[in-house]
């Protein structure tokens, strides 16, 4: 309120938003996590218990801060989080962070279950090593501006979230072409689709319903193919992107992208 003393200055501090992943979310805002039962920190859906929490529906009512402020949903909190005594938004300046919920999130899981998920959604040995053969054979095709170069499936459990965003983004809908099912593809690329629009400042301002739209469509078909017992809180999440990028602009301007690049630091 009075402003931070920094010397002979007095700095003034206007938060722009609250950045975490989802664990530590729930932790500053003192509320039910991603596993319980009201875990969803943007809208009222009652989750449903699948073996893991999944959360299927894609138009539950959304939450406000109004709504959090109230604490409306009593089975969402667990407390009094300190940080509704400084007038943030608790709901629209906490938004959600697109590196865990999609790249380490949705893309992993997606890449996990074709190639050792379910016998329903896991891909044939052979596609697994042509999509591997594909992802190396661009290694000379990718310039500097990329902090690594595209390796096999079988080191998926050492990818690093860039990785994860560069197989969404640029090489995933090359390497998988021809190789997956159409159904599967066509998902893939309405993930593909709603998250290049997401991260465009120019696009995401301009097409944020139409990106929601195709996101709930790779939600409901993502459903579909890979049974509701995956709609866990990440597949679940990406209904909510479209509204953080309309107060925000592009999802990199509220990713932990740029903070991971300090940790060693």
């Amino acid at each position: 309120m009075n402003g931070l003393h920094f010397g002979e200055k007095i700095v003034y501090i206007d938060i722009h938003s609250v950045i975490c992943d989802t664990p530590a979310r729930a932790f500053v805002k003192c509320v039910k996590s991603y596993s319980g039962y009201h875990g969803c920190d943007k809208c009222t859906q009652e989750g449903v218990w699948k073996g893991k929490m999944t959360f299927p529906e894609t138009c539950a009512p959304l939450r406000t801060d109004a709504s959090f402020l109230s604490m409306a949903d009593e089975d969402h909190h667990k407390g009094v989080s300190p940080l509704s005594y400084i007038s943030i938004g608790m709901v629209s300046q906490i938004p959600l962070d697109y590196m865990h919920l999609v790249c380490l999130g949705v893309v992993k899981r997606l890449l996990l279950l074709w190639v050792k998920g379910p016998l329903k959604c896991r891909l044939p040995g052979r596609s697994v090593q042509q999509i591997s053969s594909n992802l190396l054979s661009l290694k000379n095709c990718v310039p500097s501006d990329f902090a690594r170069q595209p390796r096999s499936l079988s080191e998926i459990d050492r990818w690093k979230a860039t990785e994860f965003r560069q197989f969404l983004l640029y090489t995933g809908p090359i390497v998988i072409l021809d190789v997956v099912h159409p159904n599967v593809y066509e998902n893939f690329m309405l993930l593909f689709v709603g998250l290049h629009i997401l991260l465009n400042n120019t696009l995401s301002s301009m097409y944020s319903q139409y990106a929601h739209d195709v996101l709930v469509g790779f939600v409901n078909h993502f459903c579909q193919i890979y049974g509701e017992e995956n709609a866990v809180y990440n597949v679940h999440g990406l209904t909510h992107l479209s509204k953080d990028a309309e107060k925000y602009g592009s999802l990199d301007n509220i990713s932990s992208f740029p903070f991971e690049n300090f940790l060693c630091k």
